[in-house]
């Protein structure tokens, strides 16, 4: 979940984390990417098939609180990266190849749980440092993760491509909530109403856009069947739309 603070609170991130990182036993490799990320201690994780693509994914094994306290990202044992690591590298194995040049992030970074101030969040991309923050909760493999990452990935597209604010979405497409409301903990297909993806998209419109993005990465069949079932045009309207704001962010057709 992206809040419209957290788009500025990205800049802040990196802006208030530029102390002196303390000694750790960790790899060139890892006090490098500690450096980048302005994370300390931070962690790598073996990934081959990401690490082809640009991608290394990162933890730490003890919480740490960037952006001078701000955010908070917590601890994993190798274990439990190990089985968000496999959650993830299935999730993004279904991003098409190409689209990797246009994706600009370097670090995925697992956290038991990630927080801006004293609110639970999904996640955080800080597209300055490359970095995606995410929180894997207690049972990855059963959760939203694989959803949450998609969906935070998409947040970051738009925000290095300019178009979190989409206007021209903003003027075709209208009836959201404009805050974090009851229904915005609702991920179910159909709990928005008609015309919207679910609860959590009916919040914001940006929220919807990466929603689709995820649903539609991840479970196609099931969106467009679902869609068929309710003979929702609109929504339908907004999946065509997606797609091609995807294409032309991604230089890829979905």
């Amino acid at each position: 979940m992206l809040k419209r603070a957290a788009i500025f609170g990205a800049l802040f991130f990196i802006s208030t984390c530029l102390a002196p990182l303390p000694a750790q036993a960790q790899t060139p490799d890892e006090i490098k990417a500690a450096e980048e990320t302005y994370i300390p201690g931070l962690k790598l994780y073996p990934a081959p098939t990401l690490e082809s693509q640009g991608l290394r994914i990162a933890y730490v094994s003890e919480t740490v609180q960037p952006g001078n306290g701000r955010y908070t990202c917590g601890g994993l044992n190798v274990s439990q990266v190990q089985e968000a690591a496999t959650v993830a590298i299935a999730a993004l194995k279904k991003i098409p190849a190409v689209a990797w040049p246009k994706i600009n992030m370097k670090y995925l970074l697992l956290c038991s749980e990630t927080r801006a101030g004293d609110r639970a969040i999904g996640g955080i991309p800080v597209p300055p440092i490359q970095l995606l923050m995410l929180a894997t909760g207690a049972d990855p493999a059963r959760s939203r993760f694989a959803y949450t990452l998609v969906h935070e990935l998409f947040h970051m597209a738009e925000m290095q491509n300019g178009g979190l604010n989409d206007t021209a979405w903003d003027s075709r497409f209208t009836g959201y909530d404009n805050s974090y409301g009851p229904t915005a903990g609702q991920t179910q297909l159909g709990s928005g109403g008609a015309g919207f993806i679910n609860g959590y998209g009916k919040s914001f419109a940006h929220e919807e856009r990466a929603e689709i993005f995820a649903l539609h990465i991840l479970s196609s069949q099931v969106l467009q069947q679902f869609v068929s079932q309710q003979r929702d045009a609109a929504l339908q309207d907004k999946i065509n739309a997606v797609r091609v704001k995807a294409q032309q962010m991604l230089g890829t057709p979905l």
